[in-house]
């Protein structure tokens, strides 16, 4: 059938993105602002509610299925999306190795800026919208689900896109009612790498969020608290932890404010 994908390995997938993250991370960003289709949280909720949400009969290739299956969203429109994406990254390596003289000869002689095939320019944006949106909330519910050992703490996943899109947070720790503790859940290549400039605004913004989400708890009678960075290696199933316990990052543990990494390097 056309519209069936079959998932390769996430060693693959996060291979190939660490590829294109270093040269065409900006291209692929233009797509996903343009058209939404980067914008996953519905699709996934959809997904959950179809498996009578129940996390055991959750899957990737199971969320992959049911994405393309919407007609809107389709494996041929992934396809055009991926001929399009292929141009813009074929454009940024000819202007960079092209029109750039002091990368010129540097270009020249490596792999930064390598012709990717449409297979791959595909394979990137299932990376984007199928792998990583399924491990980012599948790592959110299983972050719910271990806090519950701490005796008295609540956990609520966010729902508001205030929230959790523009703001940074996405679970909130309560203990007797009251909020404790703000959560992000973040993939350790967020903060891996010195070289993709995309990255670098990324870990940036995170502090201008910080000061937006302050403002709002302010503005909204909740409490002030700096938000703690949970981080999970997909490719190994599991968080980042300490002394067998999910290890809890505050933001300058993790990249400074211009953007450098400062505890994966």
């Amino acid at each position: 059938m056309e519209d069936t994908y079959t998932l390769k390995s996430l060693q693959y997938y996060y291979e190939l993105k660490r590829k294109f993250n270093t040269a065409y991370n900006s291209d692929w960003k233009s797509i996903s602002y343009s058209t939404y289709v980067g914008y996953c949280t519905k699709k996934f909720n959809e997904y959950l509610k179809s498996c009578d949400n129940d996390v055991n009969k959750m899957s990737r290739q199971g969320f992959c299925d049911f994405y393309l299956s919407d007609q809107k969203f389709s494996l041929a429109y992934f396809k055009v999306l991926a001929e399009t994406y292929r141009q813009k990254c074929m454009a940024t390596r000819f202007f960079k190795i092209h029109t750039t003289p002091s990368m010129r000869q540097e270009n020249a002689n490596d792999n930064t800026y390598f012709e990717p095939t449409p297979e791959q320019c595909l394979d990137d944006i299932i990376t984007h919208v199928i792998i990583e949106t399924y491990a980012g909330h599948i790592y959110e519910l299983r972050l719910c689900e271990e806090l519950k050992k701490y005796k008295g703490l609540k956990t609520e996943p966010i729902n508001d896109e205030n929230m959790d899109t523009h703001l940074g947070v996405d679970v909130i720790c309560k203990r007797d009612g009251k909020i404790v503790s703000y959560l992000q859940v973040k993939p350790n290549t967020t903060f891996i790498g010195f070289k993709n400039l995309s990255l670098i605004e990324d870990r940036k913004a995170f502090y201008k969020k910080e000061e937006e989400k302050n403002k709002y708890c302010k503005e909204n009678n909740m409490p002030v608290i700096e938000t703690l960075f949970v981080i999970y290696d997909d490719t190994k199933d599991d968080f980042i932890r300490e002394n067998n316990s999910v290890k809890f990052f505050t933001l300058d543990k993790l990249a400074d404010k211009n953007g450098l990494p400062t505890y994966f390097k």
